[in-house]
């Protein structure tokens, strides 16, 4: 592989020591909400910044199906693509620079000649184009939008923290309806032993609970991710296997724990498990009422936290009782 740097530019374009082509002031509303002058903007939907084919890039499958057609079809390569803060702001500051303008991907992205066609196909000296903060233009672009999604994250984190208006009723009972994000997710540990993390913690907090929900309502074990095909099963699996949690391994949940929002954890494979200490069955509140009542949801109100073998995290260690850890 040979490659050549497409960072030569005209005096005019090239980023002066005094002003930036990219970085500007930061605004931000008080509930994290994006304003006109914000490039980072996580949007649903994100076209291809060549064509006119469209990916979800907020779930796993779409950004790697993005990211392949990119390589396929235009034969672009996004280095340390991981690190990239906000992929959809991304790709649409690229695709105003690169739609239409002939020479663009030269001007921006180094070149590479390799020895295969796209799908495999062993060829000689195919080209190929990286595109990587090497551009000074990039890497502005990355700093901004690595910094501009920290102020949008804690802005967020903020709001849920304090914002009283939350009125979410619990997953597998009827006995709450939660006026705050903590209040909701301390219940759903406490009642039910279903472990999401701590609430200080955690962001984007009405997404996370959106997510498990789904995932209950399609039958879907949170942890393991297979499928059921009745309730009471799934109840009993994930009861039995300690599966009443997000597993860690799933980098779709990085998204939810603020430490990944860190400089230094902005990498392609971070994977930061929720920190909880588990409270064991004796220490827990009471468990009565929403067993009994006439409100509750059949299906899941008597599903509480039992009595189970737990694994310590840190080796092979296996306890009944939680305290026979520490």
């Amino acid at each position: 592989m040979t490659s050549t740097s497409g960072t030569n530019q005209d005096p005019a374009d090239q980023p002066s020591s005094t002003t930036s082509t990219v970085v500007g002031p930061l605004n931000f509303t008080k509930d994290g909400s994006a304003p006109a002058s914000r490039l980072c903007v996580e949007d649903d939907r994100v076209r291809c910044m060549f064509c006119d084919e469209v990916y979800n890039l907020r779930v796993e499958e779409g950004r790697n199906q993005y990211l392949a057609h990119l390589f396929v079809a235009h034969r672009l390569v996004i280095a340390d693509v991981g690190e990239v803060a906000c992929l959809g702001s991304y790709s649409n500051f690229w695709a105003e620079r690169f739609r239409g303008v002939e020479g663009a991907l030269e001007r921006y992205c180094s070149a590479m000649l390799l020895n295969q066609l796209p799908d495999g196909t062993p060829a000689r000296d195919e080209k190929y184009f990286m595109l990587s903060d090497i551009e000074p233009m990039d890497y502005e672009l990355r700093l901004r939008l690595k910094r501009e999604m920290m102020e949008l994250v804690l802005a967020r984190h903020q709001f849920e923290r304090t914002d009283r208006g939350f009125g979410r009723g619990c997953l597998y009972c009827r006995d709450l309806v939660a006026a705050t994000r903590s209040e909701f997710i301390e219940h759903l540990y406490t009642k039910h032993f279903l472990l999401l993390g701590k609430a200080e913690n955690l962001v984007f907090v009405d997404e996370l609970v959106d997510v498990v929900q789904d995932k209950m309502d399609r039958l879907i074990c949170l942890y393991c991710e297979k499928v059921f095909k009745d309730r009471p099963t799934l109840k009993e699996h994930m009861r039995k296997k300690g599966h009443k949690r997000i597993n860690p391994e799933n980098k779709a949940y990085d998204r939810f724990f603020l430490i990944n929002y860190r400089n230094d954890k902005l990498k392609k494979g971070s994977v930061n498990p929720p920190v909880r200490q588990p409270i064991p069955v004796r220490a827990r509140e009471p468990e009565s009422s929403p067993f009994h009542s006439e409100d509750s949801d059949s299906d899941w109100s008597d599903w509480y936290g039992e009595e189970q073998p737990t694994t310590c995290l840190f080796c092979e260690a296996t306890r009944t009782q939680i305290d026979d850890l520490k």
